[in-house]
């Protein structure tokens, strides 16, 4: 945009000066006692000019419509960046409250910020890293969890081991219990 701004400056300056030199040279004319050939010269120039000047007018109107077709992309992009970033805002909020990591000093800066200003790339960094320092928050609640998991099965494990001693235990017990009947009755 930068660029066509110089541009479109830079074919404004150029019609001016055509029309500054347009005006000079017809004064000039005025001024000045010519033949039929030296006129005919001078109408040629001008009608050259005038055509240059027409086609300088038409280069202007097109950049002028391609500034505003530009324009009207750079709207459209900002607004679907900002629903982006917006849907961003709820998705990172909804993950730290899930996660327990909620951190409102960060959460509040991400709001101020817009990903349509210019310095938001310097933020943009700030937000990679807080991602980054999350991640491996994460990774170690899930490596705790794990070795947590882990502990838990040992005890069940455990248990259960303990259940089926206790079972081959009772299942003695009723034997014994049957056989002392079996003698008692008999």
């Amino acid at each position: 945009q930068k660029e066509r701004s110089a541009t479109l400056a830079d074919l404004e300056r150029r019609v001016r000066e055509v029309k500054m030199d347009n005006a000079a040279k017809e004064l000039q004319i005025s001024a000045q006692k010519m033949d039929g050939e030296t006129a005919r010269q001078l109408r040629a120039q001008k009608a050259e000019l005038n055509a240059q000047l027409e086609q300088l007018k038409s280069e202007m109107a097109r950049i002028d419509s391609d500034i505003y077709e530009l324009q009207k992309v750079g709207y459209k992009e900002g607004m679907a960046m900002r629903e982006r970033y917006a849907d961003f805002l709820r998705n990172f909020g909804d993950v730290q409250r899930r996660l327990g990591m909620k951190d409102e000093s960060f959460v509040n800066a991400l709001q101020q910020y817009s990903p349509n200003e210019p310095n938001f790339t310097h933020f943009l960094e700030e937000i990679k890293e807080y991602i980054a320092s999350m991640d491996k928050e994460v990774g170690a609640m899930i490596d705790r969890l794990a070795e947590e998991d882990a502990k838990v099965l040992a005890h069940i494990k455990e248990i259960n081991e303990q259940k089926d001693v206790v079972k081959e235990e009772l299942s003695k017990l009723r034997l014994s219990i049957e056989v002392k009947v079996i003698f008692c009755i008999e």
